[in-house]
């Protein structure tokens, strides 16, 4: 195997012999291929076609944008959380940008980070834009001068390389720490990506995956987190939840909304309050017994509610007429000022 102590001699070595193996060996009669024939010439600078757009492609190329911005921005942050430094996103969009349209004068591909690539030039151990320079210039070298001899190069020899600098992708120390903190929710979320990305291709393995985040998201926005507060021992208002000795003042519930209020969890908040009001716990079931004592004032602290929307504010109003009707007094205290 290829040692990272030997740093590019390993794949060097490994590229010479398998060239010289299938050469002497005629590799190719036997069902080896080779890389092939490799163009030598170099494209003249041209204005990009755009009459080769159409709306029928549009979301093809929506998609190579997403994918290849989601690949470039998972590699660069694998490796800033490596190599200990920051990465700007925005910075990085700019930059992918800036290589897509020059590149599109000399009708290339589209370019992104490569999360296979990365890992064979961290697995090399550069540190430096002077790799890519090395490496463009060892390339434009290779394409004018050397495509003969890499005719005979073995693809499986390529994909080894590629394989093995892959193998460095996998953070089993991540799965081991997410299994410790019983995090199994990411866990499934790993495994079905991985799974998915295999049998489907990466094309469909990131969008599923990226819509099961989204609905993981908008599970745990749509639940929110209230706390009914009671006085404990040393007389601080605490979530009942947690200590169960804190004491509630009779026909009074404080109530702390841990959430910004818009409309997915406005509904939620609502049912929460009316369990609130009828039983003193967002816990209840409704078939349980309501309390001995009615509710008579509902105090909101409010600190935590980052914003509301329109939404939000319209149901809280409507919530607000009903507590009048039924004689509830309601009150919000530390609210943010805007």
């Amino acid at each position: 195997g290829i040692n990272a102590e030997y740093g590019i001699i390993g794949p060097l070595i490994v590229v010479i012999v398998a060239i010289i193996l299938s050469f002497s060996l005629n590799l190719e009669a036997s069902g080896v291929v080779p890389l092939g024939k490799i163009s030598n010439n170099f494209p003249t600078p041209a204005a990009p076609q755009f009459e080769l757009f159409s709306v029928s492609n549009l979301f093809d190329i929506i998609m190579i944008c997403i994918i290849g911005f989601v690949e470039a921005i998972v590699s660069a942050k694998i490796y800033a959380k490596k190599h200990n430094y920051q990465i700007s996103p925005n910075r990085e969009l700019v930059a992918l940008g800036m290589a897509n349209l020059l590149g599109s004068f000399f009708h290339s591909y589209p370019t992104f980070g490569s999360l296979a690539r990365s890992a064979m030039v961290d697995f090399l151990g550069n540190k430096t834009q002077i790799y890519s320079f090395v490496s463009a210039t060892m390339v434009l070298f290779t394409i004018l001068f050397l495509g003969p001899v890499f005719y005979y190069l073995p693809r499986v020899a390529m994909n080894a390389i590629n394989l093995m600098a892959a193998c460095s992708l996998f953070e089993l120390e991540d799965l081991i720490f997410f299994w410790r903190i019983r995090s199994y929710v990411d866990i499934f979320l790993m495994a079905v990506t991985f799974f998915v990305t295999l049998a489907l291709g990466v094309d469909l393995g990131i969008l599923i995956s990226i819509g099961i985040s989204l609905l993981m998201v908008l599970k745990h926005t749509t639940v929110p987190h209230i706390a009914v507060l009671g006085i404990n021992a040393e007389g601080e208002y605490i979530d009942i939840y947690l200590d169960k000795n804190a004491e509630t003042l009779p026909g009074v519930v404080i109530v702390r909304i841990d959430e910004s209020l818009y409309f997915a969890n406005m509904e939620q908040i609502k049912e929460m309050f009316k369990r609130i009001e009828k039983f003193g716990t967002h816990f209840a079931h409704p078939t349980d017994q309501t309390g001995d004592i009615p509710t008579k004032a509902i105090i909101v602290h409010a600190k935590n509610v980052a914003e509301m929307d329109a939404s939000a504010i319209k149901i809280l109003w409507e919530m607000m007429e009903e507590y009048q009707k039924d004689d509830v007094f309601v009150c919000f205290v530390k609210l943010r000022p805007h």
